[in-house]
């Protein structure tokens, strides 16, 4: 699924949010893809961000979210190489932001469209 998506982040980007299951990665279960890229940008191994969200059971009827990934130094575009720590600051800007529309799409949703079993 490909999806032109609005992050809050500072500065506000519109960026390309491609989702794809990604089976194996998680623990227990299943795993979720998510890659961003510039608007118009064809298919790359090069997304400006590319995370790996999964779901873990953690015992008494809570879960853990467990975020991996990586960030391409053209995050920043500030023309020329960014370092290392201002890149994993706009990434986890970004992440959190895009987790935060997630987390907001999935409580609108009825249980049973969200797999959550009662």
């Amino acid at each position: 699924m490909t999806r032109a998506v609005e992050l809050g982040a500072r500065p506000a980007s519109t960026l390309n949010l491609r989702v794809s299951v990604h089976h194996g990665a998680a623990r227990q279960g299943t795993a979720w893809r998510v890659r961003l890229d510039p608007p118009g940008a064809p298919m790359s191994p090069d997304s400006l961000l590319d995370l790996v969200l999964s779901i873990e059971p953690v015992g008494t009827g809570s879960t853990r979210l467990i975020v991996d990934g990586r960030a391409s130094r053209a995050l920043v575009s500030s023309g020329a190489a960014a370092p290392g720590p201002v890149v994993r600051l706009a990434a986890t800007a970004l992440a959190r932001s895009l987790l935060e529309q997630i987390a907001t799409a999935l409580e609108g949703q009825p249980a049973a469209n969200r797999g959550v079993r009662r």
